[in-house]
């Protein structure tokens, strides 16, 4: 791709930044673990493909 460094990695920042809230948030809700285990393998394999053009 041809999108500069510096937007990967506010992109990055970013997807880690949801990644740690939704960690938190599940500290304080009662939502089965499926549910977030689910919701992390999406977001984990967003991340995944956004690092792999490069």
């Amino acid at each position: 791709t041809t999108r500069p460094l510096s937007l990967l990695v506010n992109d990055l920042s970013s997807r880690t930044t949801s990644l740690r809230l939704a960690l938190l948030h599940y500290q304080f809700t009662t939502r089965p673990l499926s549910l977030l285990v689910n919701d992390l393998s999406s977001r984990t394999t967003s991340l995944r493909l956004a690092l792999f053009p490069y």
